[in-house]
């Protein structure tokens, strides 16, 4: 959430109408925390149970914003080509439709980044497409060679010009992030792949608990003859 936060800086400070939602996280303990929640949302996998048979997301988006279609379109296009760009760069997976909301203005807003950076659920890799863009929201933006399909397309490109002057910013972030995960991954690989290696930390341990207990069994023998001199 963090490298969506910057990205979503990036975009405002450049006056680039690529719309993003980030969205507050609040950590609890090592593994539990509490999610901000999105209101007047609903996922599209949501939506789409609520439709009629022979309705689609892009019927549903013509009748439910029938007053303001053009407004929610162009909302869909932005919010779209924003998620569609950081997809691209962070490789996010898993974006099936109950990961993806929409909002009362017609945006989509991406949730659960459970899967970046090359990792796939299941490690199994058959999400081959950079970003998600379907049919549908094709449709929505009145096929590729509509003009607000045009403005997709060059918002995404703007915004990867303007990404590019803060790589180094991203770099340094994901390697504060990565640091101590991959130290404490390296640390379990060999621990528990090994056992050989597993022995011998434990005979290092069991030395260092030995060695612990010893001196500061001294060390205090010490410091009471020390206490007893003075006292005397």
């Amino acid at each position: 959430m963090q490298l969506i936060k910057k990205f979503n800086e990036i975009f405002t400070k450049a006056e680039i109408p690529l719309k993003l939602t980030p969205y507050e996280i609040l950590i609890t303990s090592s593994s539990s925390g509490l999610l901000e929640f999105l209101v007047n949302t609903n996922s599209i996998d949501g939506v789409k149970k609520k439709l009629p048979k022979n309705w689609n997301l892009n019927k549903f988006y013509r009748n439910f914003f029938s007053e303001n279609f053009e407004e929610a379109q162009k909302n869909f296009a932005e919010s779209l080509a924003a998620y569609s760009l950081i997809s691209y760069i962070l490789q996010i997976k898993d974006r099936h439709n109950g990961n993806i909301l929409l909002d009362m203005k017609g945006e989509i807003i991406h949730i659960d980044f459970g899967f970046i950076l090359g990792i796939n659920p299941g490690n199994v890799n058959f999400e081959s497409a950079p970003f998600k863009l379907t049919k549908e929201y094709c449709e929505i933006l009145d096929g590729m060679d509509s003009d607000i399909f045009q403005y997709y397309k060059s918002l995404m490109l703007r915004g990867l010009i303007e990404v590019r002057k803060y790589v180094d910013v991203f770099v340094k972030i994901l390697e504060v992030m990565s640091k101590g995960k991959y130290l404490f991954i390296l640390f379990y690989f060999i621990l528990f792949n090994s056992p050989y290696i597993f022995l011998i930390f434990c005979f290092v341990f069991l030395i260092f608990i030995l060695f612990y207990f010893v001196y500061f069994k001294e060390l205090k023998c010490l410091v009471l003859k020390m206490l007893k001199y003075l006292l005397l």
